[in-house]
């Protein structure tokens, strides 16, 4: 999917009511081993690769948090979402805070998982 000049991989699974995307972090094939079938049934995530990793286009050299969230909001308005949720572990739950201060009124809600702020 292009956003923001870039072609961003998408994925979509599961059937849940509610729309919630998942960064898959750099250079990992764990996202489809993840997450449960129960949460499919909840949830229906759409994981991407951010720009730069995996199989989306363009260079982690070139982006900063700036360019990482505009990509998101983005990505929502891409898939036509006028509010989406954001699911995050470890450093990726911190983009979701970042991505829900940034763009409050893209947000429906977060899912921040060993989430900490120093």
């Amino acid at each position: 999917m292009r956003v923001n000049g870039i072609d961003l991989h998408v994925t979509v699974e599961g059937e849940g009511r509610f729309p919630c995307l998942v960064p898959r972090p750099a250079n990992t094939s764990i996202m489809e081993r993840t997450f449960s079938a129960r949460l499919r049934e909840k949830v229906q995530l759409i994981i991407f690769d951010p720009r730069g990793c995996g199989r989306s286009g363009g260079s982690l050299a070139d982006c900063d948090l700036d360019d990482l969230l505009a990509d998101i909001d983005g990505l929502r308005a891409a898939l036509g979402h006028e509010r989406i949720g954001f699911l995050g572990w470890s450093i990726l739950s911190l983009v979701g805070m970042d991505f829900a201060l940034a763009f409050p009124d893209s947000v429906s809600r977060l899912i921040l998982i060993g989430a900490c702020r120093g």
